[in-house]
């Protein structure tokens, strides 16, 4: 099992992360410091992973749901006030693509 310590991996994922690596030998489990790391050691066949479903992670590996736990949420955060186009463009884009997908 491996797990990654970094901010960059949502808080519930890394709580399932710590929850298995807990209930495992600590020979049977290895901790990285990046997403790009445990991606380089789960592709490379070293060990499996719990992550949220992410599109970067690419075709190459097999994701298998969780059952019995509420989906990870996402928000897109900017500094209040701020009145940049592109700002506006991407925030656009956000809430155009939130509201296909739900």
């Amino acid at each position: 099992m491996i797990s990654c310590d970094s901010y960059s991996i949502p808080a519930r994922a890394a709580n399932l992360q710590n929850y298995f690596t807990k209930r495992l030998p600590a020979d049977q489990t290895y901790v990285c410091d990046n997403m790009q790391v445990l991606l380089m050691l789960v592709r490379s066949g070293y060990g499996c992973s719990i992550l949220p479903r992410i599109s970067q992670i690419g075709p190459d590996l097999v994701c298998i749901p969780i059952s019995g736990h509420p989906p990870l949420s996402y928000g897109f955060f900017y500094k209040d006030g701020t009145v940049h186009p592109l700002l506006k463009k991407m925030i656009s884009i956000v809430k155009e693509i939130s509201m296909t997908q739900s």
